[in-house]
């Protein structure tokens, strides 16, 4: 995950319809835009904020801009070798 450098960047990733994420050592929280809010979630909690209240309760956190990664590609030649050794 790329790190944003400051909080401008961020809500200008944000309004470009991008995920953005914070990260510590218990929790990790994702945050989007749409229709004008902020919606955050994270492993126990889902809410809605207004922007103002996202500037004021996340201006000084640290975000990385999230990159879905794609499903790993399954190896046809790894699968067949493994049904090979599960009926011997």
């Amino acid at each position: 995950m790329e790190k944003i450098e400051d909080f401008v960047q961020v809500c200008q990733h944000l309004k470009e319809g991008a995920v953005v994420c914070t990260q510590d050592r218990r929790r990790k929280c994702y945050f989007g835009m749409r229709e004008e809010k902020i919606h955050v979630q994270g492993a126990q909690a889902h809410y809605v904020l207004s922007f103002a209240d996202f500037t004021a309760m996340f201006a000084q956190e640290t975000f990385f801009l999230y990159e879905k990664q794609a499903p790993a590609e399954i190896s046809e030649e790894k699968d067949a070798e493994y049904y090979r050794w599960q009926h011997k």
